[in-house]
């Protein structure tokens, strides 16, 4: 009976060849798709599942504030971890982490490794991590000692083993040139759905030999730290005592400087998708976004679902004729059905293994899309996965069509008398529904583009073209030829300032309280993100004065004396810029006068808004900016004088605008995604509705001949086929658009900065769909228009 059903369903997908394509390529399309995006949602959710102890695990973070202002973020203090321990029972142990990066030498080799971690031994214990060599109880329990991962082992070592031997890194090291660290360990590389990663572990015990007292250091947030829990306890409980803990030891600082501090737990499984805090150890995901595309993944296989079901309906009438003599041959309901499933399991069959054929062609580029090369699609999961999308789809697809059938009246079937009235009704409700979700994903895509091209666009206070921004990595060498090197710089046509910082403006700074006293004797305190700068670092980013002046060689006390603030910071200590020039400000370790007011300026991406900031001079700077007239000029002529004045030292260097733009590498590559799966979606239901639009003109030939012979041009025939179905789309405009408006307007929530929601917006969604489907019916209907009634109506 199964090879019967297989035959017959073959034969019926031959007969329609058209239709049977536009039915495999739209599930197949759809399918593919859907098992893309199901991947990787599932790697989002998958993060830090990984851990052993994930239950017991957790991560210590804090609210903290100055007077009202409040804020969270994930640094602490170093000493958080080990109070911790000795003073609650439940904690069994902590791992601090101090995150790096730096220049690490060895021989010949020299590279600017990122994601150096300074931590404590108990690293292995809290997370279950252990070594490949080295002894996991001595690795990390003496200043300069680090562990590598395998890769850096074998990127430094080759095949020699690196245990016992020595690395030079420039970190921690007092004189400015590198130090040398001891190699006591080889660890595997982490996996990579992890909110944190390393590529070296080094002692955290180095830190407290360089800056001793650190270990009782509670007012430097710097480090991120962890806590595993004894089984059964209750985190909730934790929770409870560390009030008591911050007053005991924080108590005095938090009265001299008004601060709010509050500690709290996060458990590590919820990290990544859940926190967004200030200072996190790398980017994190974002919840909407794994929403969002689980969604679309969803309205792909509807949209191919569709396409399948209007098109099987649509076949009704001839297939009921096809049952009815079924049913004088003695074919009983149950069969027939059977017949109908067979046919559609067949072609999504058939789909399934094309679907196949697409992941394997487009996986490398759904890797540089999302970045997440760790997901694997093997043939084996691939095909269960397609599997278990194609059966209860093809299921679902097929059992009605093939129950209506079974249920038709034998003389109505034979008759062809068959009603249209509720299938017309059903394809209808169907193809609305089609549009509406294309309608939804293109709003989406449009409102995500011009945000985007927005927050790329947004005058952010200073002039960030061809600035080249070039790294010290601390090298001693590097600070005492600054001089030099930027008179050299200064000597091309084509440089037109340099200057000198303690930090990059793109992706926020450090902070710091601001103590001001106020004529009447009131003390105030307040958040400045903290910024050292040198004399030309205006003129060289083209920040602009609201008062005051800028910070001047000839004038020896604007070298520790003096602080230049922003007009947020003025504001938030309730001055003018007018009124805040000669202030008296305790800030940063330094006493002294505002001798300027700038203009706001961002120095965080647009996903943050402009904090009060505070500047002054430090000769002890990390990053060195040079402006040009033209970037390809601007970087030859650097890169040209880095070589003669410091040899040994990396030419480490990145361009401002093209920082600007990486910050936003989570946003564009969320457009990208958007842009595709839109594209796709349209084509799936202008795949559904070619379809549909020809199997309407061939039903309505005889009509069309008639009409032609009544006079009828061939506009009138097209404008009778398409008022049915773009009064369809009118009507899933009218359902789609005020949805997305919702959904968009809560996604831009999200960022301080943002486009407003324009009626165009929604226009250029719908005027597509109507165009692209206009296009559709024209192209099925023309043929039909333009053929002789005489050769139509022959017959009759």
């Amino acid at each position: 009976m199964l090879k019967n059903y297989i035959k017959i369903a073959l034969r019926s997908l031959k007969r329609r060849k058209m239709y049977s394509l536009i039915n495999i390529i739209g599930l197949s399309t759809g399918l593919a798709c859907a098992a893309f995006i199901f991947n990787w949602v599932s790697s989002e959710f998958s993060y830090d599942q990984h851990f052993a102890k994930k239950d017991q695990l957790y991560r210590v973070v804090a609210e903290g504030g100055v007077g009202t202002d409040r804020w969270h973020q994930s640094v602490t203090s170093l000493p958080l971890g080990p109070t911790m321990v000795a003073d609650f029972p439940e904690v069994k142990a902590s791992a601090t982490f101090a995150k790096n990066d730096a220049i690490v030498e060895k021989g010949e080799l020299k590279f600017v490794e990122d994601y150096i971690v300074f931590t404590n031994p108990s690293f292995f214990e809290v997370f279950d991590y252990h070594l490949l060599q080295g002894n996991e109880e001595t690795a990390l329990s003496a200043p300069y000692q680090v562990v590598l991962t395998e890769s850096m082992a074998k990127k430094y070592f080759g095949e020699e083993n690196p245990v016992g031997q020595s690395l030079k890194i420039y970190q921690y090291d007092p004189d400015g040139r590198g130090i040398d660290y001891e190699v006591t360990g080889v660890i595997a590389d982490p996996p990579q759905a992890s909110h944190f990663t390393f590529n070296i572990l080094g002692s955290l015990q180095t830190i407290e030999s360089v800056a001793g007292g650190e270990l009782q250091n509670w007012g430097n947030n710097s480090y991120h730290t962890y806590v595993l829990l004894d089984e059964g306890a209750s985190p909730e409980a934790l929770e409870k005592k560390l009030p008591g803990m911050a007053d005991t030891h924080m108590g005095e600082m938090m009265e001299e400087y008004d601060l709010y501090y509050r500690f709290y737990l996060q458990p590590i499984t919820s990290i990544y998708l859940h926190s967004h805090l200030m200072y996190e150890f790398k980017a994190n995901g974002k919840l909407a976004h794994v929403w969002i595309f689980s969604a679309i993944g969803v309205f792909i296989l509807l949209l191919a679902g569709i396409n399948y079901v209007n098109l099987s309906t649509s076949f009704l009438l001839e297939r009921a004729r096809e049952t009815g003599v079924r049913k004088v041959l003695g074919a009983m309901r149950q069969q027939l059905i059977w017949q109908h499933l067979t046919e559609t399991l067949l072609l999504t069959l058939l789909s399934m293994i094309f679907a196949g054929l697409l992941i394997e062609v487009f996986k490398p580029l759904f890797y540089q899309l999302s970045g997440k090369e760790f997901i694997l699609f093997d043939r084996l999961s691939v095909a269960l996965q397609l599997l278990l999308l194609c059966l209860p789809l093809g299921f679902v697809a097929g059992y009605f069509p093939a129950r209506r059938l079974a249920r038709l009246n034998t003389i109505s079937s034979l008759k062809g008398t068959l009603s249209q009235t509720g299938r017309s009704a059903t394809r209808s409700i169907l193809v609305t529904f089609q549009f509406a979700i294309t309608l939804m994903i293109l709003v989406g895509l449009v409102v995500v583009t011009q945000q985007l091209k927005f927050v790329q666009s947004k005058d952010l206070g200073y002039d960030h073209n061809n600035l080249m921004v070039l790294r010290v990595n601390g090298n001693e060498d590097v600070r005492n030829g600054y001089l030099a090197f930027r008179e050299e710089l200064m000597s091309h046509a084509n440089i037109q300032q340099v200057a000198s910082s303690g930090s990059m403006i793109t992706n926020g700074l450090g902070n710091g309280n601001g103590r001001v006293q106020y004529e009447d004797g009131e003390v105030r305190f307040e958040k400045l993100y903290r910024l050292p700068v040198d004399f030309d670092y205006l003129d060289t980013y083209g920040i602009e004065l609201l008062a005051g002046r800028n910070f001047s060689p000839e004038i020896n006390s604007d070298s520790t004396q003096a602080f230049l603030i922003n007009e947020k910071a003025a504001k938030a200590y309730g001055w003018s810029p007018e009124e805040a020039i000669d202030k008296e400000l305790v800030y940063s370790g330094r006493k002294g006068k505002i001798i300027g007011v700038t203009k706001n300026f961002h120095f965080n991406s647009l996903r943050h808004q402009i904090e009060p900031l505070g500047m002054y001079v430090q000769t002890n700077f990390s990053r060195i900016t040079i402006k040009g007239k033209d970037a390809e000029a601007l970087f030859a002529v650097a890169e040209k004088a880095w070589k003669k004045h410091f040899p040994s030292a990396i030419f480490d260097y990145t361009f401002q605008d093209q920082a600007l733009l990486n910050s936003y590498g989570d946003d564009q590559r969320f457009a990208k995604i958007v842009n595709i799966f839109s594209v796709i979606s349209l084509l799936i239901a202008l795949l559904g509705l070619f379809g549909l639009v020809g199997y309407t003109v061939s039903r309505k030939t005889k009509e069309i001949g008639i009409r032609k012979v009544l006079g009828a041009s061939a506009n009138q025939i097209i404008a009778m086929i398409s008022g049915d179905f773009l009064r369809l789309i009118v009507i899933a405009a009218a359902i789609a658009l005020p949805v997305a408006w919702w959904i968009m307007t809560r996604w831009l929530n999200e960022f301080p900065y943002r486009v407003e929601m324009e009626v165009w917006f929604f226009m250029a969604a719908g005027a597509i769909v109507a165009l692209l489907a206009l296009a559709v019916i024209v192209v099925q209907t023309l043929r039909a228009s333009l053929t002789n009634p005489v050769d139509v109506l022959k017959e009759e």
